[in-house]
């Protein structure tokens, strides 16, 4: 009851959500901790758990502060678009707003990794990946931002965005938002943040099946098509 009506409040009469509705069965509070706002940078950015959320926040933390911060301190740094006046929700075109999506094969698998399989490996018996995808497939697709389809966690139209980068471009890609970004904050170069890796990109195909694929593929079509991602898999 009280996740229903803190969404309702921040649906109802919150500036930013009655210019821009959602429409996402994921939890509206889950989106909005997950988009931030900073006028001083200019920048509107849609972060995207299990994309180099991250590296983002990290990032864009040094830009304005010039030091380094933990990821959990650097997302206090920003306002969410709840919390925007109605003058700010007006002053929004003249943002730069960007978010960096990933591969849909690759993130589910990593989101299940880590999420799942590490957490419950301590037990003699835990799901298996095709479990997972089957969880996805039935009750489980909403009950977590880190699998969550991407394109519900953009608070705005994808048209609206200038930049829809890459995961696996992104130094190339937080350059180009460096670039964008007021000439006093561009930085020489990106700063990727430095964190453990669980190889999901090198172990599709140890979890993948054609068949898998195909279903993934019918969860998150509308991430691969706004990302521009392609529907081939190879498995090897």
């Amino acid at each position: 009851m009280k996740h229903f009506l803190v969404n309702r409040v921040i649906t109802s009469w919150r500036p930013f959500y009655r210019r821009y509705p959602l429409n996402s069965q994921a939890s509206v509070t889950s989106i909005n901790d997950r988009n931030l706002v900073n006028f001083e940078l200019g920048v509107f950015c849609s972060r995207i758990p299990k994309a180099a959320n991250s590296a983002v926040v990290t990032n864009l933390a040094f830009l304005k502060f010039g030091e380094h911060l933990l990821d959990r301190d650097a997302k206090k740094c920003f306002k969410s678009p709840a919390e925007l006046s109605r003058d700010e929700v007006q002053a929004l075109d003249n943002l730069y707003k960007f978010s960096i999506g990933r591969n849909p094969y690759t993130r589910v698998l990593s989101a299940y990794l880590d999420k799942v399989e590490r957490v419950t490996k301590k037990h003699r018996q835990y799901p298996s990946f095709p479990d997972f995808i089957r969880y996805l497939e039935t009750k489980g697709l909403y009950s977590n931002a880190h699998w969550v389809p991407q394109t519900e966690l953009l608070t705005l139209p994808a048209h609206q965005y200038h930049l829809l980068g890459r995961t696996e471009d992104l130094e190339n890609t937080l350059s180009i938002v460096f670039s964008n970004l007021q000439p006093k904050y561009q930085l020489d170069a990106p700063i990727t943040a430095k964190r453990q890796t669980l190889g999901a990109s090198k172990r599709l195909s140890e979890y993948y099946s054609p068949d898998l694929a195909d279903r993934v593929y019918r969860l998150y079509e509308n991430d691969f098509e706004t990302f521009d991602y392609p529907k081939e898999l190879s498995l090897g």
